[in-house]
């Protein structure tokens, strides 16, 4: 993907004389882009490569938010540009996690209300992924090389919604399939891994509630908004600096599309709130290198439909047509 953006940046700020001062004020300014696919009812992003590509889902008809017989298709936006995915032959199609090789990794149904499948696409080409055993299998993270791939898995038909079931995390690589729980844990879902290899997801505890989880060198934490009673959307992310996104909320089973969650960012141990401005709920998906954050959001109308948080004067996106735009500032 071709990215001036940078040296025009530069050049720029030269031209502006920006100080110093000035300069680190600016970059603390947010600003909001929608991501609609043409046409959709229903639009998320969830995932953002270092190059600013970003996959996610779309919808065309109302059935999507209610029940598990929504017809929706994967997407990729880069240079403005919207291709539709789709796993051939399947009812259902989410494009879930990208990498900086444009390696696409999601999840697919083969008929309406049945089980998910994993997949992988590279160069045209998509390859199903299904760990031995399980009845839904879902893949969501791949680090840059493409090397390993993490998702998660159930084993029950009661997994055909995505918060109920006994679901737990695999990682793919050439060594085959490693799976494995939270601890104590009464469900495990995998989001994301970094380039260092650390596995961000989440997991139900015996308290009924949610809470995002790190691993790092064989070791859980446990990671929860201050105050919240429910951590952890539908989807999270992590950059190679281990900044982590994801969602809060006060709802149970936990925050989605249509309820009052709010999306936060972790860095260097320090929790920071945002929303979509005017929005009654906002998820957060995904994180790149440079901190560009994707995720959905509901408008008061109750439509849903995707973002791109970026710092200000970043326009990745000058010919996307039907783009919004808007500035905010983290709570």
């Amino acid at each position: 993907m071709r990215n001036p953006l940078r040296r025009y940046l530069l050049v720029l700020g030269l031209m502006l004389g920006l100080t110093g001062t000035a300069a680190a004020e600016e970059r603390h300014r947010i600003t909001f882009t929608v991501i609609d696919f043409p046409g959709a009812l229903a639009t998320l992003a969830t995932d953002i490569s270092a190059a600013g590509d970003i996959v996610g889902r779309y919808c065309l008809n109302t059935s999507c938010l209610r029940d598990v017989t929504g017809n929706w298709h994967g997407f990729l936006l880069s240079d403005g540009e919207f291709t539709s995915i789709d796993f051939p032959g399947a009812f259902h199609t989410n494009a879930v996690g990208i990498n900086d090789s444009g390696y696409i990794v999601g999840r697919y149904r083969d008929v309406i209300g049945g089980p998910f499948h994993g997949f992988l696409l590279t160069g045209g080409k998509f390859t199903s992924i299904d760990v031995p055993g399980a009845f839904s299998t879902r893949a969501y993270g791949i680090t840059p090389g493409g090397e390993i791939i993490v998702g998660d898995y159930c084993t029950d038909p009661g997994c055909i919604r995505p918060a109920t079931g006994h679901w737990h995390g695999f990682l793919l690589s050439g060594d085959g399939f490693t799976t494995f729980d939270f601890p104590g844990g009464v469900l495990t879902q995998v989001w994301r891994i970094s380039p260092q290899q650390n596995i961000l997801g989440r997991y139900k505890g015996t308290d009924g509630a949610f809470h995002v989880f790190l691993l790092s060198d064989n070791n859980f934490t446990s990671i929860d908004f201050p105050g919240a009673t429910n951590t952890g959307g539908d989807a999270g992310g992590i950059n190679p600096r281990g900044d982590i996104v994801s969602s809060y909320c006060g709802d149970s089973p936990g925050c989605n599309p249509t309820n009052t969650g709010h999306g936060f960012l972790l860095r260097r141990g320090e929790f920071s709130s945002f929303d979509f401005p005017g929005s009654t709920a906002t998820l957060a998906h995904g994180i790149n290198p440079p901190g560009d954050i994707v995720g959905a959001y509901a408008d008061t109308s109750g439509s849903i439909h995707g973002y791109l948080r970026t710092g200000a004067g970043r326009r990745l996106f000058d010919n996307l047509v039907g783009a919004g735009e808007d500035e905010g500032r983290d709570r």
